[in-house]
């Protein structure tokens, strides 16, 4: 499935200078830039300036600075605490720069933030915000270029410096390295000591406990440093772009997904303008989309001040491209022009061409090669285009234009858009519904929930190989385990849109909290069990908090497990009173995990 990258051009008369490490956080849908570095010959310029660029409207604007204005500097980190950008660490002519600055995003005002504790000043390092209070500091050196080993942990409430002391598989020194926070993990990636540095790691911050991932397919992983990680919370993907790699002395423009969910990784096919190679970039991720911008390449000759968006593709698009790959239960077949054969779903082409979908639209579909025809049936089911030859989308273009297409357009920023709506339209569709789960429950009247069978087997492992155990003509499934139908609905819905309705109770949050195992879907693209966790945590009691904790762990809910240790933190006493044998084996088992994790 293909990715799209789109160059912006700014519709401002303001443009910054090109530079490479600046420091950059996102504040109400608008990067802020400040600083960075560039070099030309033996002239090295550090700026201090601060820009904003408006996601919404395309510009660069000047952010004008009052107050204790910190010196010019590079390689520093910032992030946002209670609308005030805190500036940490950074380079400035050859030293690094000890004090602490913080702006005030509202008033535009600069000063210097006080702290108790020691620390050192680094640069090149990597900083997350945890619990919107704690600023983690990793990696990074330190004054005379000494690599830092510490963790720095500044507590933003309090304004008090920290050291974090760790166990387990720790972390080697390194700078040029990329962080990015997953509730209560660090993932750090790459770097640079002596050697660009393998390995991906990840740093508990419950039990200070570092582990190694080993993953089956790090061969998608290219070793680089200087590159750039930002994290989508909501699929559980590292997404890792460009950087630089010394064993070829050369820069990077791929991207690399991590699956935080799967601990693989994911191989990234993308189409459209892409970035220059580049490395010690920015990168910044907003509403599904990541935006490249600045970098240097071929060792600080090459300075950029672009700006690139880089637009993923829908999980529904995904699904649906996997749909088509995998030729399952088509009901429908063509021969191309060229004499080959390729089969697709007829209730697809219906929804997706509507009144256009005729037996003369059929037979000229047979007028087009196998690589035209699967082109545009890619199209249909995806809503993208994945052809790079120019030929070809303007065939498929003159067809468009040709049969009066007017429900769709081969290129446009709607296609996905139109793809959800009439998918949730073939859903609502009763009529060429194929399939009857029946649900059955003690007490209740039974129903029965109408399906198209292609669109479970596209989904689901559980009905796929129900499919393939029963016959042909089988068009009706067995009591689902006694789950209601109001959770059923809410599943098929997603199957069909890549969406569903909020969860609203804590029965519904109960039944489909195994609902990626259970039914066998892959997980990493469900919400679901996240929106079951939040409805669960608050409905957490004395009487239900080591069930739920105890299926949290064997779900691999994450969330939930948070949520329910923190509940049994919070009343041990209580807990303990009630003399629940199954608490001290909980614990006895959460210690096994966290050492199995030490072990890695």
């Amino acid at each position: 499935m293909s990715h799209t990258w789109t160059e912006i051009k700014p519709k401002s008369s303001i443009i910054p200078d090109k530079r490479s490490k600046v420091s950059y956080t996102l504040y109400n849908n608008k990067i802020l830039v400040y600083g960075g570095f560039h070099a030309h010959g033996w002239d090295q310029i550090y700026y201090d300036d601060m820009y904003e660029f408006d996601l919404a409207t395309k510009k660069w604007s000047l952010i004008e600075q009052v107050g204790k204005k910190p010196a010019p500097r590079w390689g520093n980190t910032t992030i946002v605490y209670q609308n005030k950008l805190i500036v940490f660490g950074g380079r400035q002519s050859g030293s690094n720069n000890p004090a602490i600055h913080q702006f005030d995003l509202k008033k535009r005002i600069w000063e210097v933030l006080k702290t108790k504790g020691k620390y050192e000043s680094l640069y090149y390092h990597a900083s997350v915000l945890y619990q919107n209070r704690y600023m983690i500091s990793i990696g990074g050196l330190e004054k005379n270029d000494k690599y830092n080993q510490k963790i720095y942990v500044l507590d933003l409430e309090k304004s008090k410096w920290n050291t974090m002391k760790t166990s387990g598989k720790k972390l080697s020194p390194r700078f040029g390295l990329s962080a990015v926070i997953d509730n209560d993990d660090i993932y750090v990636v790459g770097g640079y000591k002596k050697d660009t540095l393998s390995g991906l790691f990840k740093l508990n911050l419950r039990s200070k406990i570092w582990s190694q991932i080993v993953s089956i397919n790090d061969e998608y992983w290219t070793l680089k440093e200087s590159h750039s990680a930002v994290l989508d919370s909501k699929s559980k993907k590292m997404i890792i772009f460009g950087g630089f790699q010394r064993k070829n002395n050369s820069n990077l423009n791929n991207i690399t997904i991590f699956n935080l969910v799967t601990e693989q990784w994911e191989e990234v096919k993308t189409k459209g303008v892409i970035p220059d190679p580049r490395d010690d970039h920015s990168a910044i991720l907003s509403n599904n989309k990541m935006y490249i911008f600045f970098g240097t390449s071929g060792n600080n000759k090459n300075f950029y001040n672009d700006i690139f968006e880089f637009q993923f593709a829908s999980e529904l698009s995904i699904h649906m491209h996997s749909f088509l790959d995998n030729q399952q239960l088509c009901d429908i077949e063509f021969t191309t022009l060229d004499k080959k054969r390729i089969q697709a779903h007829n209730h697809i082409l219906q929804a997706r061409l509507k009144h256009h979908w005729t037996p003369f639209f059929q037979n000229q579909l047979s007028n087009l090669t196998y690589e035209e025809l699967r082109s545009f049936l890619t199209f249909i089911y995806t809503g993208n285009l994945e052809t790079e030859k120019e030929e070809t989308t303007n065939k498929l273009k003159e067809m468009v234009s040709k049969l009066n297409l007017e429900n769709l357009q081969i290129e446009g920023e709607e296609n996905e858009k139109k793809l959800e709506t009439d998918l949730n339209e073939l859903f609502e569709d009763e009529k060429t519904k194929d399939f009857s789960i029946i649900v059955k429950r003690e007490n209740e009247k039974e129903e029965i929930i109408r399906v198209h069978k292609t669109i479970l087997s596209a989904h689901s492992e559980l009905f796929r190989g129900m499919f393939l155990s029963v016959h042909d003509n089988s068009n009706s499934a067995p009591d689902l385990s006694g789950r209601s139908a109001k959770s059923i609905r809410k599943l098929i819905q997603y199957f069909y849109t890549g969406k569903t309705s909020q969860i609203d109770s804590f029965e519904i949050a109960v039944e489909l909290l195994d609902a990626p195992s259970y039914y066998g879907i892959d997980s990493s693209r469900l919400e679901i069990p996240n929106q079951c966790a939040q409805i669960i945590n608050q409905n957490l009691n004395i009487q239900n908090v080591v069930e739920f904790c105890y299926s949290s762990l064997e779900l691999g809910n994450v969330l939930l497990q948070d949520f329910c240790i923190e509940f049994i933190k919070n009343n041990f006493k209580q807990l303990k009173s009630q003399n629940l044998d199954d608490l001290f084996d909980l614990i006895n088992e959460i210690r096994r995990i966290n050492l199995r994790e030490m072990l890695k």
